[in-house]
């Protein structure tokens, strides 16, 4: 069961993708939480001249392959049963097989508003690895009464093909929202979310997997 709880809105503050941007590295990755095959860890990064905060990263496996894992981003039904917190996933628009749109409409508890997103999704491919990006879109939609649009989010997964019809699956994404909630507290919760979703996706693609092997 999916956790559906205001610690969520420390999740759904504001990610920006960093390898690519060329921040600093201050700290080596740290494990923080592993779960069977899943492991969450941290490290310092310098953003700028003077932000220091903590980059996430996630990493697990999956007995499936890429393209499979691509349509759990591109069906609305699988992305809203997978993503931790929604109460809705629409894929918007499916520009060209590399290019996507979808809105994420997050159930928060009262007296928080409910939370949405508009995120585009680009895909690169090569013969091993397959980056998909992540970015907000925030003014593709107009804004629903009593719903706060989360406007800043960029963050990449990266799929490795390792044969036999295994793919290493990879998270990154760094958090520049401040919180009240010590992270004591906050991680655990946080770690929690990611590992339901994880073991969500991965009975989605089990569930995929047997449906082919009917097919055949």
């Amino acid at each position: 069961m999916k956790i559906k709880n205001v610690f969520l809105l420390t999740l759904l503050l504001v990610f920006v993708q960093t390898e690519h941007y060329g921040h600093d590295i201050v700290t080596n990755w740290k494990l923080a939480k592993q779960f069977e095959d899943i492991e969450i860890s941290y490290r310092s990064i310098k953003v700028g001249d003077t932000l220091k905060t903590r980059q996430m990263k996630m990493t697990f496996m999956v007995s499936s392959n890429t393209e499979m894992l691509i349509t759990m981003f591109k069906d609305s039904d699988k992305l809203t049963a997978w993503t931790a917190g929604a109460e809705e996933c629409r894929i918007l628009n499916d520009e060209t097989d590399t290019s996507w749109m979808s809105y994420t409409l997050y159930n928060i508890l009262w007296p928080f508003d409910q939370r949405d997103m508009i995120t585009r999704y680009d895909l690169t491919e090569t013969s091993s690895v397959t980056l998909l990006n992540l970015t907000s879109v925030p003014t593709q939609l107009p804004n629903y009464q009593g719903v706060s649009r989360l406007d800043k989010f960029e963050a990449y997964w990266t799929f490795t093909d390792l044969g036999n019809g295994t793919t290493e699956v990879e998270f990154i994404s760094i958090s520049l929202g401040k919180s009240i909630i010590p992270r004591f507290i906050k991680d655990p919760i946080i770690q929690g979310v990611f590992i339901d979703s994880v073991n969500e996706l991965k009975s989605l693609l089990q569930q995929e997997d047997i449906a082919e092997v009917h097919k055949l």
